[in-house]
């Protein structure tokens, strides 16, 4: 029996380490969230290589990843440039091993490029959200992206990233104890004015670091409605126009 209306599958920590070929036609699946290992197997009992696999099986006709306790890859872009630009909501969290969110060195393809949410939480390791060059077109429909309890995490943005976020809405970032800027500085744009044009609401807490959002110019935000910043004292001025 097919599900063939089924839009939600949620089998985390029931231990299942196979998944049926069908589920390639469960064509109404838009969320498959799974606790997956190494372990996982095709239906036909062979050991399936590694997560870029198992990714073509979960993005194939689905729109959002979760990854919770996921174990396996360091970075998203593992499961293949190909397969996470079909994305349109990613869920990263609890993710122990986790590195860098996207690693685009060595690509000039665009990243992402139907991503409109993202939410990264409880990620200890996390080091950086993007690596390398940044791609015209990358996260060009990001609306939402919501960062918390990193503790290692250092830098968010580069001016480069900054370019490619024209639709950003909301920008949350929340109990990220190393961060110092938001917008880290760049040799190569120089103080060259950024702007965010659909940035409505923005939220700073518990970022203990926090100098400044960035150091160059004023960022401009003229869409900016709510702003929100709590428990950020070493924070003196926001500089945003």
């Amino acid at each position: 029996m097919i599900l063939q209306n089924l839009e939600v599958l949620d089998i985390r920590g029931t231990g299942i380490y196979c998944l049926p070929i069908q589920i390639r036609q469960m064509k109404k699946l838009r969320c498959l969230r799974m606790s997956f290992s190494r372990r996982l197997k095709s239906a036909n009992g062979e050991n399936i290589d590694n997560a870029i696999t198992i990714s073509r099986l979960i993005v194939v006709s689905n729109d959002t990843l979760e990854l919770i306790g996921h174990k396996g890859a360091l970075r998203l872009s593992d499961f293949g440039i190909e397969n996470i630009n079909e994305l349109k909501c990613c869920i990263i969290e609890g993710y122990n091993e986790i590195l860098t969110v996207i690693d685009a060195r060595g690509t000039m393809e665009s990243v992402l490029t139907r991503l409109e949410r993202i939410y990264i939480s409880n990620l200890p390791m996390l080091e950086s959200i993007w690596e390398g060059h940044v791609p015209d077109g990358s996260l060009a429909q990001l609306t939402v992206l919501c960062l918390s309890e990193c503790s290692k995490l250092t830098k968010i943005f580069s001016p480069a990233m900054i370019k490619q976020l024209s639709k950003l809405q909301h920008l949350q970032i929340e109990d990220c104890p190393e961060i110092e800027q938001i917008i880290v500085e760049s040799e190569n744009n120089g103080s060259e004015p950024l702007e965010l044009p659909s940035l409505t609401e923005l939220v700073l807490q518990d970022l203990p670091k926090l100098t400044s959002i960035w150091k160059e110019n004023p960022l401009s935000c003229p869409s900016l409605r709510a702003t929100k910043i709590i428990n950020c004292d070493k924070l003196k001025s926001v500089l945003i126009a």
